[in-house]
């Protein structure tokens, strides 16, 4: 193989591989698609980008997760540095799928959790507005695909169309929170996330560990946090905590620059060895990671 393959593209139908293609060529990447998930002696083809072409939009669920991350895969070995889900424009699927399931599976076999859907193709009449697809100047469902023989599409709102598939939370990003950049993205996602460890706090969690100093932040304020007690030191500058107060719940705030690769695993086998020992207080106690011993412990109180 010759230079880094920066993009590796998944696409559900035949048709779709051929329109993303031809999209990419004319922004100037050499693209090459692929039928079928290619072998793994297949070589890679010298290009900026391959898209692997799937029959994967009506199959059976689990099928088509089968497909994807065997797709997945082969692009992962060869070097793929960014990676896309192709479904079609009008979003056809099912309230069972498969756009949700698949996106889902591929994002947990990249270790990821969040992901962005926007079937928008201007070029084609497609587009969106406030999360209702539109095909020409008609809603989705008044177009034709609405008596669709395969996946006939009754729901315009694709936050609802979603949601009915995928097992993580759906929301919308309005095009005026876009327009206000990366600060309001930012934000949203803080607020998601803060959501998240609530409903997971609800659920009976008992410990989080939270990446990112602005993250960490919104998710003290939306549990109502008041005051911490430090415990054991998992890396340097990264704490076990225990929140006072009527809930109790074990908190690591990490920030984004600190932390190794195994800054979870670290923290997970700390949190093992906490509840081993038998202390009501952590004062004094030392971090089976380190040979120095924990200062006393201190309180950290919001202002």
């Amino acid at each position: 193989m010759g230079k880094q393959l920066l993009l590796g593209c998944i696409a559900d139908d035949f048709t779709g591989t051929t329109d993303l293609a031809n999209t990419l060529v004319k922004e100037g990447m050499r693209t090459v698609q692929v039928i079928g998930v290619p072998g793994q002696d297949f070589p890679c083809p010298d290009s900026d980008a391959v898209v692997i072409a799937l029959k994967s939009r009506t199959a059976p669920v689990q099928e088509a997760i089968e497909e994807s991350v065997a797709a997945l895969n082969w692009l992962q070995s060869n070097g793929a540095e960014q990676f896309f889900f192709k479904y079609c424009s009008t979003f056809d699927s099912t309230d069972q799928g498969n756009i949700g399931p698949v996106a889902e599976a591929l994002l947990a076999e990249l270790d990821d959790s969040f992901t962005i859907a926007c079937p928008a193709f201007p070029a084609n009449g497609r587009s969106i507005y406030q999360g209702y697809l539109f095909v020409g100047d008609r809603l989705l469902s008044e177009s034709s695909m609405k008596d669709h023989p395969l996946t006939p599409m009754g729901d315009p709102d694709l936050v609802r169309v979603l949601g009915r598939q995928a097992r993580a939370p759906v929301g919308l990003i309005s095009w005026s929170e876009v327009s206000r950049g990366s600060q309001a993205a930012g934000e949203l996602i803080e607020t998601a996330m803060a959501t998240l460890a609530t409903g997971l706090v609800a659920m009976g969690v008992e410990q989080l560990i939270v990446a990112g100093g602005e993250t960490s932040g919104a998710v003290v304020k939306k549990l109502g946090i008041q005051a911490m007690e430090i415990g054991v030191e998992i890396e340097p500058g990264v704490p076990w905590c225990m929140t006072l107060g009527k809930t109790k719940l074990r908190l690591a705030l990490k920030s984004g620059n600190f932390g190794g690769d195994d800054f979870f695993e670290k923290a997970l086998d700390v949190l093992k060895w906490m509840k081993t020992e038998q202390e009501t207080r952590w004062c004094g106690w030392q971090n089976p990671c380190s040979t120095a011993a924990l200062p006393l412990v201190h309180r950290e109180t919001s202002a």
